[in-house]
């Protein structure tokens, strides 16, 4: 029953998520060259488990506010459906449950990615600009947050530069 209540409300929700899809891509979309939507989809998963209160990462709920796919349009028409119906019809997505099931079936690959890859660390996408470079240690200074890690996409060795990156970070000590 809690399955089938689940399909109806994603149903019911189904205009709000495809209106929402556009807020989702185009800002990737117009940064192309500047902004992962890999990273994105790592830290998305992230921060919907956040949501969710399956693993508490107030520090992917802080940096969500200012990364251009999780903008405010876009967690209100994508995000809170999703959570809605979760928390409504009681039923939970393989790929929404954290931790995931072991042995884990293909859909919970994110919660996969999210407990072997990054531990307690987070990633998201960032603009490989000469602006954020400056701007990215004040960032993470006003947030409470320490920069571990940096990786940056693309290979330079082809003539390219890098198409964005990786960024892995963790609370400061003391912080929430």
């Amino acid at each position: 029953m809690r399955v089938l209540l689940y399909i109806v409300l994603m149903i019911l929700f189904s205009p709000l998520l495809l209106i929402g899809i556009p807020f989702y891509f185009v800002p990737i979309l117009l940064r192309r060259g500047k902004v992962s939507g890999t990273a994105f989809e790592a830290f998305n998963g992230r921060l919907v488990y956040h949501l969710l209160g399956r693993r508490p990462d107030a520090a992917a709920e802080r940096l969500a506010k200012g990364l251009p796919a999780t903008n405010p349009v876009c967690r209100i028409l994508l995000f809170k459906p999703l959570i809605l119906a979760t928390r409504l019809s009681g039923h939970t997505p393989v790929y929404l449950r954290y931790p995931p099931p072991h042995p884990a079936p293909m859909g919970a690959m994110i919660g996969l990615r999210c407990e072997f890859t990054y531990g307690e660390a987070f990633t998201f996408g960032f603009p490989d600009t000469p602006d954020l470079a400056g701007g990215l240690e004040a960032y993470l200074e006003e947030h409470g947050l320490t920069l571990e890690e940096a990786v940056p996409f693309g290979a330079r060795g082809e003539g390219r530069a890098p198409c964005g990156g990786l960024l892995l970070a963790r609370p400061v000590a003391g912080t929430d």
